[in-house]
């Protein structure tokens, strides 16, 4: 998605409402698991990062979601 946005929100708010939902739930996850995440909006898509590195990245698409864990890290 090519775009200038700001926030989470807004991107969220890009898309039909089922998958603002989808992206909410994930993003609660995420945010209930890691609580000291810092949100965000990188390479286009909703970033999550912990002590200043990513912890997760995830987009949505026409046809495809995507989602990037860095499954290496221990919080």
């Amino acid at each position: 998605m090519k775009t200038e946005l700001i926030s989470v929100n807004e991107y969220i708010k890009l898309f039909p409402k089922e998958v603002q939902l989808l992206l909410e739930k994930v993003r609660d996850i995420i945010i209930s698991n890691a609580p000291n995440t810092i949100e965000s909006i990188s390479y286009g898509m909703q970033a999550y990062k912990t002590n200043g590195k990513p912890l997760a990245y995830f987009a949505a698409y026409k046809k495809l979601y995507w989602f990037l864990c860095n499954s290496k890290r221990t919080y």
